[in-house]
């Protein structure tokens, strides 16, 4: 067998110096140096995943902060929507955003819990039938809704 020094002089030396009752921190140091190696490998692998699929809302929260950020409503419309959701603790907040009767729902919820009677729960009223408007339009009226004025019908 041929040997090549240069290839095996490393091992052959720690070999020997182990066999001989070598020193423990050279033992010590090639642990510590592979950890050290494998660290900045997870570290490297996890920062390219993250460059690779960016995930901005993981959080709900931040979800909904973002979307009323987007939408074109005044400062005290956004902050007013900001206690709506932190007062009723809501899990997901956007869910206030996908239609009128969740908002609705929502919005009297958190008049009756937070505001208190006579002016100052008009004041609210009002403020929050103009944030229903800016986000979702005026109001249909009830009686010319078209499920209302369609005849009902028993076809299964």
């Amino acid at each position: 067998m041929i040997r090549l020094p240069f290839a095996q002089a490393p091992w052959e030396a720690f070999r020997d110096t182990m066999r001989s009752g070598g020193s423990v921190e050279i033992l010590f140091y090639l642990v510590l140096g592979l950890i050290a190696v494998s660290t900045a490998l997870a570290a490297i692998y996890r920062f390219q995943a993250r460059r690779a699929e960016p995930t901005r809302f993981h959080l709900p929260s931040k979800l909904f902060l973002e979307i009323i950020r987007q939408l074109d409503l005044s400062v005290v419309q956004r902050d007013l929507l900001r206690r709506i959701s932190t007062d009723l603790d809501l899990e997901h907040p956007t869910v206030i955003l996908l239609s009128p009767v969740i908002f609705d729902d929502h919005a009297h919820r958190w008049n009756l819990r937070h505001v208190r009677y006579g002016a100052d729960a008009e004041k609210h009223t009002k403020t929050l039938s103009a944030l229903r408007a800016e986000l979702f339009g005026p109001p249909v009226p009830a009686a010319s809704s078209p499920a209302t004025s369609r005849p009902a019908t028993n076809k299964h």
